[in-house]
């Protein structure tokens, strides 16, 4: 473990090889010390066998970013200053919680799906006569529950701008039957051109596929 100041003085000959050879021997042992060198250098690599950890230095030369640390032989990368795991088992995050990790032969087990957005629907409720979809709907699973006719809006930009690609499932869940309607000059695009639920318990898929433009498949009459 060695560091210097990688400045190289006006000296007799020998003195000046055994600068450079010092200058060589931080080189190699990447600045390794219980201190930080000085003077620092934009992107100069530290580690820190104090804390033992590896520090980068920013490229504003004002500060020690911490890239990596080590246990023994376990080494162990850092991302914007989080540990990523343990690199002898090859994890990705904490065990308690971990999305995807190989076991020690570097083969992919199961993932545990619970940990993934969206994998699972929430369900919402509408009780009145008439609704109109919102940006929050997406994804969602939306029971419309009421005895009687229900009209469904399918907003234009203007009023809700809902993006390009949203999805949600609409059920008539009472006795009320569920009709589409599409504002202004929008259109919708269905089986035959329909746009009521054939009765209850009836599910419909809507998709927004482009600015103006839905889609409807289901249960429709």
């Amino acid at each position: 473990m060695s560091q210097h100041d990688y400045v190289i003085d006006n000296a007799a000959g020998g003195v000046v090889r055994a600068d450079i050879n010092a200058a060589l021997a931080a080189i190699a042992s990447q600045n390794a010390g219980t201190g930080a060198p000085s003077p620092t250098y934009a992107h100069m690599v530290w580690p820190d066998t104090a804390a033992n950890l590896v520090k980068w230095r920013n490229s504003a030369n004002t500060a020690w970013v911490v890239i990596a640390s080590w246990d023994g032989t376990t080494y162990i990368p850092y991302r914007a200053g989080v540990a990523l795991g343990n690199a002898a088992i090859l994890t990705a995050g904490t065990a308690a919680n971990n999305l995807l990790q190989l076991d020690v032969n570097g083969h992919l087990p199961a993932l545990d799906m619970r940990n993934l957005v969206g994998q699972k629907f929430d369900l919402a409720e509408q009780t009145g006569t008439a609704y109109t979809l919102t940006e929050s709907d997406r994804g969602k699973v939306i029971r419309l529950n009421n005895e009687s006719a229900i009209t469904l809006t399918l907003p234009q930009v203007s009023t809700e701008d809902l993006i390009v690609g949203f999805q949600c499932i609409c059920v008539q869940w009472g006795a009320g039957q569920i009709t589409f309607a599409p504002q202004g000059a929008d259109v919708v695009r269905s089986l035959d051109a329909s746009l009521t639920t054939v009765g209850r318990y009836a599910a419909v898929s809507v998709a927004k596929i482009a600015d103006g433009e839905y889609w409807l498949a289901g249960g429709l009459t």
